[in-house]
């Protein structure tokens, strides 16, 4: 898979992911990716930090007890950023008992799963419940042997074939057979390749990705098998409509500067308790193409009309929001496409461009909807913007109109 998808795509050749020669073992470095910080946990002294679960110990218990904001889903939950996360061999709502214990046989490792650590996720009966298990089952010893996997992360696939559902992020963990881990040394490349040859191009091909052309998926390690951590480069890709094709990149990134593009496009702030606040931890953007997001305000009118003009405010306006993400700056084509429903006489209408969409900034247009036809109903229009270069892409918003007609109207007394 190596072969294929880093020379397709983006690929980073010094994305080191530990932030410093102390984020060792594991568990460091999926806190330092989730939360800027490893609490304690790591270690310079011959890799003996802890691997510990949930509140084990006095560092785990660190980040257990932390106050909010002090992890990516707080920030993601104050925006209003849908999110889920699947952790292959996991047991349903193993999380949300707070012990985030290993899962016997089918390969789920708790010190893989950041989301276990918080009890602001882990005891909240809603959030611990978007820690799911990722699918169908394709880890185990017998599948060391090289054979190829099917319905990897199934889950994580239907819940992608649906765009209008699909969570804006999306954090999956394979078993720790998958992960290149417990197989022989002779398989675990082999493992490991097999699994991602079935994943990625079944979420590349899912309706969220074949539709949206700034969805991306990046793949990439929490640390070197072998090195001085920190310092040695780790894997790192990113695939999709949204990803730069046959681009690479020796600038020097960890998992802090992952943490804050996933911040950064999103708009979340930081966490001022972990080191993503740091001036020196810069976004990824050259791993992305430049694009923008939508949104209309208000997202639904209403309009009513009738014969005799006794409520002659058949116009409503709506506030078109065109916000650039990862570096965009430019005009965007508006165009304003009527519902399979559609009847004569209501119709949303704009301008054919946003105008320039400063860089790092936003515009806004005005759009409005007209009533003037004989039928009542409800009509969703979409509003399409587009960018036309090397790599076109677009952006749908919708504005739902409501219209009520009748032949006359009753005047108040």
């Amino acid at each position: 898979m190596n072969e294929t998808l880093a020379p397709t795509y983006t690929r980073s050749t010094n994305y080191v992911g530990p932030p410093s020669t102390a984020s060792c073992p594991s568990l460091p470095n999926y806190l330092n990716i989730f939360s800027g910080q490893d609490w304690g946990t790591g270690s310079t002294s011959s890799c003996n930090g802890y691997d510990g679960g949930p509140h084990s110990n006095p560092a785990t218990n660190a980040a257990w007890n932390c106050a909010s904001p002090c992890n990516l889903v707080d920030l993601l939950t104050a925006n209003s950023i849908s999110w889920k996360a699947y952790m292959e061999g996991l047991s349903p709502n193993n999380i949300c008992n707070g012990s985030g214990s290993s899962d016997g046989g089918n390969g789920y490792i708790v010190h893989h799963d950041p989301f276990a650590y918080f009890s602001n996720i882990a005891n909240d009966t809603v959030k611990c419940q978007q820690v799911v298990p990722a699918g169908t089952y394709t880890g185990g010893t017998s599948a060391c042997n090289g054979g190829t996997p099917s319905n990897v992360a199934s889950t994580l696939i239907s819940d992608l074939g649906n765009p209008s559902t699909a969570p804006s992020f999306m954090w999956v963990t394979p078993n720790n057979y998958d992960n290149m881990h417990e197989c022989s040394s002779s398989s675990q490349m082999i493992q490991g390749d097999n699994w991602l040859s079935v994943l990625i191009p079944s979420i590349l091909q899912t309706a969220t990705f074949t539709g949206d052309g700034t969805a991306t998926v990046i793949v990439t390690f929490d640390e070197p098998s072998s090195g001085t951590y920190g310092i040695k480069p780790v894997y790192f890709v990113v695939a999709g409509p949204g990803a730069p094709l046959a681009h690479s990149s020796r600038t020097h990134y960890t998992h802090l500067n992952l943490l804050k593009t996933w911040e950064s496009n999103w708009g979340l702030g930081c966490l001022v308790t972990g080191n993503d606040c740091s001036n020196t931890v810069v976004p990824m953007t050259e791993f992305f193409i430049p694009s923008f997001a939508m949104s209309t305000s208000p997202s639904s009118i209403s309009i009513f009309s009738n014969v005799f003009g006794c409520d002659p405010a058949r116009t409503v306006n709506s506030s078109l929001t065109i916000t650039g993400v990862n570096q965009f700056q430019g005009p965007v084509t508006l165009s304003y496409i009527a519902p399979s429903n559609s009847i004569p006489g209501v119709y949303v209408r704009g301008p054919p461009s946003s105008g320039t969409v400063p860089l790092g900034g936003s515009v806004i247009v005005v759009i409005n909807a007209t009533g003037s036809g004989t039928t009542s109903g409800t009509f969703i229009w979409t509003v399409k913007g587009s960018v036309q270069g090397v790599q076109p892409f677009s952006f749908n918003t919708t504005l739902t109109v409501t219209y009520t007609w009748c032949a006359h109207c009753v005047l108040p007394p």
